[in-house]
């Protein structure tokens, strides 16, 4: 590690965000193999899409507009706390996803009522394999109101508007929103590979 960070330090200053982005990466990687171990991975076919339909009162819209990654990080420890595996997300985190080859700020939708941001869907458009939502979260007080939907819906609209025709995301073993994934066409996958997130 001690290596890297050197490396790093000695990069012109255009190269040391990319390899503080990879350090970061690397460590939040070494975090989530746990949470892949104890994971089931659910896929489906981006054709024959719901509508992406809001609630009247909720406006989606995407990081490149939002402006604010603060708010990514409230969001995700405010609603996922509690749950199997969560670990408080901070600076390390945000800087690793953002590295991340596949990044793209069209891709995160965050979801806002009366301009505050209540939920996000991550939908990384991958060109050589299956796509994924690697997040979806709605803060607690708002859960129930077809946020998470409306959210989820808008991001497989925007994979399969890349050209993407599948998707995957992971969901715990134990989750309950296992369920709410499988009425929207999720299915596990039979003999599922080791997908790299």
């Amino acid at each position: 590690m001690r290596s890297l960070l050197l490396t790093a330090a000695k990069q012109p200053m255009p190269n040391l965000r990319a390899a503080f982005g990879k350090i970061c990466r690397m460590l939040v990687g070494l975090q989530e193999r746990k949470i892949k171990q104890e994971s089931v991975l659910l896929s489906r076919s981006l054709q024959n899409l719901p509508d992406p339909e809001s609630p009247p009162y909720l406006e989606i819209t995407t990081l490149d507009r939002h402006y604010s990654e603060e708010d990514l990080l409230n969001i995700h420890n405010e609603a996922l706390a509690g749950t199997s595996g969560f670990k408080r997300a901070g600076s390390l985190q945000l800087e690793a996803f953002k590295a991340s080859p596949h990044h793209d700020p069209k891709g995160v939708l965050i979801a806002r009522i009366d301009g505050v941001a209540v939920g996000y869907c991550f939908a990384r458009y991958i060109p050589d394999g299956p796509s994924k939502i690697t997040g979806l979260a709605v803060l607690n007080n708002y859960r129930g109101m077809g946020i998470g939907r409306a959210l989820l819906i808008r991001g497989l609209h925007y994979l399969r508007q890349r050209g993407a025709d599948r998707v995957q995301l992971l969901v715990d073993l134990d989750d309950s929103t296992r369920s709410f994934y499988e009425q929207l066409g999720f299915e596990p996958e039979k003999d599922p590979p080791h997908p790299r997130w």
